[in-house]
């Protein structure tokens, strides 16, 4: 898992338990999981906004919630509840797939204007789904399928491959810019995975990048 070989794993996994509670754009590639039959058919089927399936060795988790894909407290244990799945169903590897044009836009906003409670409370559930993903003892792979943007844009930093979707989205750390402050955890993800000529840039920043420069800057 990546876990095992960024610089920063043990800074990141102290990051993480400070919190209360408790690659390559291809484009117009699909990543191979399943006929694209099989999975319009299990989309138009779902009614939830994250959907499992086992595909021969590999544990695909879809995120789906037909607008901007935010991390809610309901999606956030959604996931939690598809990896420990993935867990029993002993995958050997995990995909985590966002829908067409969307990947994640980050934490729920609807949640994070509802005061300092409610935002440790969010945040904290998202650190451990990083966490989670950084320490993964099989590879996570992330069909970035669109825009990735703040937590979306965490889970990148976290997860062993990314495959991007080529075309006109946005991905990176764009808390500062609307006047939020990037979690500890997330400080050192960016640390460790983003170039050091972007470093600085992306953080305190808040640059965003199209998916080609997503890519030099270590997101992708």
């Amino acid at each position: 898992g990546v876990g095992r070989r960024l610089r920063g794993g043990e800074r990141f996994r102290s990051a993480a338990d400070m919190l209360p509670g408790p690659e390559r754009v291809v484009a117009g590639k699909d990543i191979g999981i399943a006929a694209p039959e099989q999975r319009m058919r299990r989309l138009e089927m779902a009614e939830e906004p994250v959907q499992y399936a086992l595909e021969g060795a590999v544990a695909v988790i879809r995120l789906d919630d037909g607008k901007a894909n935010a991390l809610s407290h309901t999606v956030l244990d959604a996931l939690h509840a598809a990896f420990d799945r993935a867990e029993q169903d002993g995958a050997g590897a995990v995909a985590m797939v966002g829908r067409p044009g969307r990947f994640s836009a980050g934490f729920d906003l609807s949640v994070m204007s509802q005061g300092p409670d409610a935002v440790r409370d969010l945040v904290s559930k998202g650190a451990r789904l990083a966490q989670r993903v950084f320490e993964s003892p099989v590879p996570v792979v992330l069909g970035v399928t669109g825009h990735a943007l703040a937590m979306g844009a965490v889970l990148c930093l976290a997860a062993d491959e990314r495959i991007g979707s080529d075309g006109a989205y946005k991905l990176g750390l764009n808390e500062v810019a609307i006047k939020m402050t990037l979690p500890e955890f997330a400080l050192v993800l960016a640390a460790d995975r983003l170039s050091r000529r972007h470093l600085s840039r992306a953080t305190s920043g808040a640059e965003i990048y199209s998916p080609a420069a997503a890519v030099d800057a270590g997101y992708l």
